[in-house]
């Protein structure tokens, strides 16, 4: 594993990165170029489809389906995940602007990609965006981060290993949810119950009142997929394999359950804001629970959605890469 002070030189920029990008300036900045990107896919779609309109940064086809390029799309988060990667492996200005320029020509390319699935595939929309994708973006940040015979060693053992993981990776994620589960059961926060899969799929158990119609309590379930938090662990498996260092594996099983933490307060304090005023149930200590009105801190709910951008990109794009990197030569 590399030396601990890269590991958390890593983690410093991509926490200052994505607070810049929570800040006006920072969404000032991905608006611009979520529209820039829009501007520029919509000609080489026109050879497709031509009859597609462009408004604002949202792409729409007569047919019915829309895609709309906003922060997701517009690379910030790659952009950030590299300089944190460029920072911790000592990289130069002469990288980050060649990774930045190829990070946005691979945001026009899958947004182009993805439109026109939802146009002649839609089937394969989620497979594509969720499975493919979040493959080819470590592909490109290890180009970038690594020589070019360590990236490709490295994609060569994660390739398979991501082909075996994703028609398992609820089962294979198990382990996470429980670790989490286990952490959550241990924090004070009421609001928030178990993480299992129920008849509607994976969910995280609430405290929040939904209804008491016809007598009966019901409680909010928030969605919440551990599989999406796990994205990361055949590429970081292959990079410990590649370089034989186990400690990566200690790291991840250490920052994959906090990332899920943080996800689990994300999602339920989202869940709280849209149907505000939300009511908590608190036990009393008497078998009873008292209603009481809950409304999310504001602060806390930044600094959770920080850290929560923070490990799930450094689990996926960063992680994987400070343990392939090659042994540095001594000075």
């Amino acid at each position: 594993m590399r030396a601990t002070a890269e590991t958390a030189l890593a983690l410093a920029v991509l926490a200052a990165g994505f607070a810049f990008a929570d800040s006006a300036a920072g969404k000032a900045l991905s608006d611009a170029v979520a529209g820039a990107l829009a501007i520029a896919v919509a000609p080489l779609l026109h050879l497709f489809e031509p009859e597609i309109l462009r408004r604002g940064a949202e792409l729409r086809s007569p047919d019915g389906w829309a895609i709309r390029v906003g922060a997701v799309c517009d690379g910030h988060g790659l952009a950030i995940s590299l300089a944190a990667g460029l920072a911790a492996l000592r990289g130069g200005l002469a990288r980050l602007a060649l990774g930045l320029a190829a990070i946005q020509v691979f945001n026009l390319l899958r947004i182009a990609v993805l439109a026109l699935l939802l146009a002649h595939a839609p089937a394969a929309f989620d497979t594509v965006h969720a499975g493919i994708f979040p493959f080819l973006t470590v592909a490109l940040l290890a180009f970038c981060l690594l020589p070019a015979a360590r990236a490709t060693r490295l994609l060569l053992i994660a390739l398979p290993l991501t082909a075996l993981w994703l028609p398992l990776a609820d089962l294979l994620s198990l382990p996470l949810a429980k670790a989490a589960d286990l952490l959550l059961s241990a924090l004070p926060a009421p609001e928030i119950g178990r993480l299992a899969e129920r008849a509607g799929g994976w969910s995280l158990g609430t405290n929040l009142l939904a209804s008491t119609e016809g007598g009966q309590i019901s409680l909010y379930l928030a969605p919440l997929r551990p599989t999406d938090f796990a994205l990361g662990a055949p590429v970081v498996l292959a990079a410990v394999l590649l370089a034989r260092r186990p400690g990566g594996l200690a790291l991840a099983a250490v920052t994959f359950p906090l990332a899920l933490v943080a996800g689990a307060f994300t999602a339920v304090w989202s869940l709280a804001e849209a149907h505000a005023p939300a009511t908590l149930l608190v036990p009393d200590g008497s078998g009873a629970f008292l209603p009481v009105d809950f409304t999310p801190p504001a602060a806390a709910q930044a600094l959770v959605r920080l850290a929560q951008n923070t490990l799930v990109h450094f689990n996926l794009l960063v992680l994987p890469l400070l343990i392939a990197a090659p042994p540095r030569k001594p000075a």
